[in-house]
């Protein structure tokens, strides 16, 4: 049985559980549950938003099936996007580097936060953030924004940067929210949060 089809049938059978909670049941972790859920979100499952405490998931429709979920996919096979492969090879790049650094520390305290990559549509922004709980975010990648061979390998470079950019705005917009400091603007916020994510070494070409 596959981790997708596992996780479906836990939540059809404990639907109201975070995703903390549903990785300890499944012996994952987080982050591999937390893929799943935000890549079908509004398709196998439905996300119950509860302010700053932990989101929780049921089944978005019990008559969709893990097989046809596989089957949509099928036709990605045969069109490999070099956007998409790009944007992954960063994100798993990253991924690895939170691995080791499990928290962002900033002068107000820390925040935790997990990167996640799923496909939200050309209309959508490119990347968003939603709180898991309180200082804990997950940061959502939409790799549908880059959809050209005008994206290839030799832009590699550049497109990490703009992903830590993206990543930072996330950062400094939740920071600012949830410090609720009238006075500090977002630009020299974001400044700083960008020089912080660049000390992390998150990803090795973008110095």
């Amino acid at each position: 049985m596959s981790l997708l089809e596992s996780l479906q049938d836990l939540i059809r059978n404990e639907p109201g559980l975070p995703a903390g909670k549903i990785a300890k049941k499944l012996g994952v972790t987080r982050k591999d549950v937390n893929s799943l859920l935000y890549k079908h979100n509004k398709k196998l499952f439905t996300r119950i938003d509860h302010g700053e405490k932990a989101p929780t998931w049921n089944i978005f429709n019990a008559n969709i099936i893990t097989k046809e979920v596989g089957n949509s996919k099928l036709p990605e096979k045969n069109f490999q996007n070099p956007g998409k492969i790009v944007i992954k090879k960063i994100l798993e790049g990253i991924d690895l580097e939170l691995a080791n650094n499990k928290k962002f520390e900033t002068k107000t305290g820390s925040i935790r936060f997990e990167v996640v990559i799923v496909s939200e549509g050309m209309n959508s922004s490119f990347t968003r953030f939603e709180v898991l709980d309180v200082d804990d975010l997950i940061i959502i990648i939409n790799d549908d924004s880059y959809l050209s061979d005008f994206l290839s390998q030799t832009l590699e470079n550049s497109m990490a940067l703009h992903v830590l950019h993206c990543i930072a705005d996330c950062l400094a917009q939740y920071k600012i929210t949830r410090t609720k400091v009238v006075e500090e603007e977002f630009i020299p916020t974001k400044n700083e949060v960008f020089q912080k994510l660049l000390s992390m070494d998150l990803i090795k070409s973008g110095k």
